[in-house]
């Protein structure tokens, strides 16, 4: 239960539904609310919404959607699939699979199952990402807590394979000359080193 006079919410906020569940001074000590994500004539924020009802009815005391007192917070947690739903119903951005070398095929191979054993044609979903780059590192696991580096990775080889990646992805049959120059200049601003000499 909450502190005297403090409310603890815990959110999820999905694509469809916001669910809250709130820990609140009093009798029983919980609220449950489930809200639509989306419903812009109604509210602008559906987690901020169920938080104002939920303290209005507990309170007593009207509030605006731009007014809640985050001084009877005691803490809010909130988790959502919104990345997730994106990157399952590919509606997200373009994605690549960087992983240990020799394990780009991992995520294909998957566990093996095979819902249709007997099925002759086997038509598998294609994969979310779009590329896959090997890094070539190595660990061993000695226990949960302890790992010992076999093959630390050369990160200068991966901002390469980086740069090399989106610039092939992005140059391909193409003629424009100012599209290297940006590609260097942009990924100098995410603190990667860029040096090209295509044209």
């Amino acid at each position: 239960m909450a502190l005297q006079n403090s409310f603890r919410f815990s959110i999820d906020r999905g694509g469809t539904f916001t669910d809250i569940y709130a820990e609140v001074p009093g009798k029983p000590g919980f609220r449950i609310l489930k809200l639509l994500s989306e419903n812009p004539h109604q509210y602008p924020d559906a987690p901020l919404e169920g938080m104002r009802r939920i303290i209005q009815e507990v309170t007593g005391k009207p509030l605006s959607s731009q007014m809640i007192p985050s001084g009877i917070i005691e803490w809010v947690r909130m988790g959502t699939t919104l990345a997730t739903n994106a990157f399952l119903e590919r509606k997200g951005s373009r994605t690549a699979l960087l992983i240990t070398k020799g394990f780009g095929d991992l995520l294909q191979i998957g566990k093996q199952n095979r819902p249709d054993i007997f099925k002759l044609k086997i038509e598998k979903p294609s994969p979310l990402y779009e590329t896959v780059l090997e890094i070539d590192e190595r660990v061993r696991i000695l226990s949960s807590h302890d790992i010992e580096v076999l093959r630390t990775p050369n990160f200068e080889k991966i901002k390469q394979q980086l740069i090399d990646l989106l610039y092939g992805k992005w140059l391909l049959n193409s003629t424009d000359h100012i599209k290297p120059q940006f590609l260097a200049n942009f990924l100098r601003e995410l603190q990667f080193f860029a040096a090209h000499s295509a044209y």
